[in-house]
């Protein structure tokens, strides 16, 4: 028997993953704020210089430190 439910999708995290959308420790705020606007994603894989993933960095978090950056210029 089938079930009447419905299951949700991916969150966005997995598809962030699945997307392979990733940013180096190197990269510059700007750059990745450029990158995540160009793919019209919230957000992308934080890659270590081995290019493990060690996280995801959002399009809001990455603004938060662009204004505390330029507080200090």
């Amino acid at each position: 028997m089938v079930s009447d439910q419905t299951h949700p999708g991916p969150s966005r995290d997995a598809l962030a993953f699945a997307s392979g959308l990733r940013v180096g420790t190197d990269m510059t705020v700007e750059v990745a704020l450029a990158v995540m606007s160009g793919a019209r994603t919230e957000r992308l894989l934080l890659c270590d210089e081995d290019d493990r993933c060690t996280g995801l960095v959002t399009r809001t978090q990455l603004a938060a430190v662009r204004a505390r950056a330029r507080i200090w210029l």
